[in-house]
């Protein structure tokens, strides 16, 4: 079972919604929080819900210590208080993934001869999109096509890679558990996936050059392809275990529920697929020198993908 980081232990009691928030919150390392509404307070920190830019609903845990020291004020931050509670959790976390462990032993011998309720999970590709700017190199080099494709002193052209996956899910039903605690099936799982290459070249770029970032383009692709089994497969994992979650009723159980699903499955995409591909990429640049040699950037590529192969996550 999943269980969500965001736990209240029990021997604390979270605070009530007392006191209003601002519409936007910037933290103290610069992240804005726009149209925030408070779920939850402890005494480490307030557990809000947002509007990202990328649109939809976000919830996310603030700790005190990156808040304005306003809001540290109205909601009684205490340094000490804050460590023992977050301690606390950590105990409270441990000895409930023990318990959960063993439930699921359990649970398996019970369940070995029961059907489950299928889910729909649908994976949805987008076509890879392939962006080329150029520069002439006797002026100044352009702005980047998308943002971190900014080339380096010592380089020619690059290749910047932007793997999306965006999860969504549907709760099928919410069981209220004892102490606090509640269980999560979903009935779909909808993933939309998206690869977005961004090459910055100069005007009239040489062939070895131009197919040096093309091979970068093609490990790109090939892991995006990859990419939408592994995230059919990490959805029907995800979907078939449902989610555990501590809330103070059903309304909030379901949102840290979908919050913790999206969070979980686009770290699964992110570990098999993006890192991966991070992996391959460095590894042809190597084999390679980044273009320099004579190797043939085809072979280089080719070779970068047999040997960073993804596997399917459990």
């Amino acid at each position: 079972m999943l269980t969500a980081s965001i736990v209240a232990a029990p021997d604390h009691t979270t605070a009530t919604l007392s006191g209003s928030l601002p519409s936007i919150i910037i933290t103290t390392d610069g992240k804005a929080y726009s149209a925030v509404q408070l779920l939850s307070v402890a005494p480490d920190g307030l557990l809000i819900e947002y509007l990202p830019d990328s649109g939809g609903t976000g919830i996310v845990k603030l700790k005190f210590d990156t808040l304005p020291e306003p809001l540290q004020k109205q909601f009684g931050y205490n340094p000490k208080k804050a460590s023992v509670f977050e301690k606390d959790q950590a105990k409270t976390m441990a000895a409930f993934s023990k318990k959960m462990q063993q439930e699921e032993k359990t649970q398996a011998a019970v369940q070995a001869d029961v059907t489950l309720i299928p889910v729909v999970v649908v994976v949805r590709p987008a076509s890879p999109v392939t962006d080329y700017a150029y520069y002439d190199t006797a002026h100044r080099r352009p702005l980047s096509v998308l943002p971190g494709s900014e080339l380096s002193d010592d380089s020619a052209a690059v290749t910047y890679r932007q793997f999306k996956c965006l999860p969504d899910f549907t709760i099928r039903s919410i069981k209220k558990l004892a102490g606090g605690r509640f269980h999560i099936e979903f009935e779909t799982v909808t993933i939309v996936l998206s690869l977005s290459n961004a090459i910055t070249l100069p005007n009239n770029p040489s062939p070895m050059l131009r197919a040096h970032e093309e091979g970068h383009r093609t490990i790109n692709e090939h892991f995006y392809a990859c990419g939408q089994q592994a995230a059919q497969r990490s959805g029907e994992v995800l979907a078939a275990k449902g989610i555990d979650v501590y809330a103070k009723d059903t309304e909030v159980a379901k949102k840290i529920a979908l919050f913790t699903a999206q969070t979980t499955m686009r770290e699964k995409y992110r570990k098999c697929i993006t890192d991966t591909a991070g992996q391959a990429n460095q590894y042809y640049d190597r084999l390679t020198n980044r273009g320099r040699n004579n190797i043939d950037a085809n072979n280089a590529a080719q070779e970068a993908i047999i040997r960073f192969e993804p596997r399917l996550p459990d």
